[in-house]
């Protein structure tokens, strides 16, 4: 009843600021409402935290992906499926992406992600509505962009 009730009041307030506005002869800019606390949509990686000291977070590019090429995200869709799609370069420095089709639920703060006969569990938690964190509950291998493998406990993924 309280959400009926803020996007009546939204809904109102808006009608009178757009009658009582000065014409423009540009289109006004659609404006994209995100249910609160919702997975749904697109997730840019932005820190991570490696395994040896869980507390401290540091940005993702400092070890991973190249930004030239693409910047790494995830996408989450209402039915359940999911893309992870990641940027990289060739030993000959050309930019290439790999993307990985998988279904996930969440339930409880733990996201499972399937693909295949393969589940990973992951502890899920909204840092706010435009940042998550996702907590590795198995040893996790990421490589770098100078090809070293680290392990990481953490991820914090924002909306874009």
């Amino acid at each position: 009843m309280k959400r009926l009730i803020l996007v009546y009041t939204l809904t109102v307030i808006s009608l009178c600021v757009v009658s009582c506005s000065k014409d423009s002869d540009t289109a006004p800019e659609e404006t994209i409402i995100i249910e609160e606390n919702t997975i749904v949509g697109k997730w840019e990686y932005f820190k991570v935290a490696l395994q040896k000291d869980d507390s401290e977070f540091i940005p993702y590019y400092e070890l991973f992906g190249h930004e030239e090429c693409g910047k790494d995200f995830s996408t989450y869709k209402e039915d359940n499926t999911s893309q992870g799609v990641f940027f990289s370069k060739n030993e000959n420095d050309v930019c290439y992406t790999e993307k990985t089709d998988y279904e996930y639920s969440l339930s409880d703060g733990i996201l499972t992600l399937t693909l295949g006969e393969l589940t990973r569990n992951q502890k899920f938690e909204f840092l706010s509505n435009q940042q998550i964190k996702i907590t590795f509950l198995e040893t996790t291998i990421f490589v770098t962009t100078e090809y070293e493998t680290v392990l990481v406990s953490s991820v914090i993924l924002k909306r874009v």
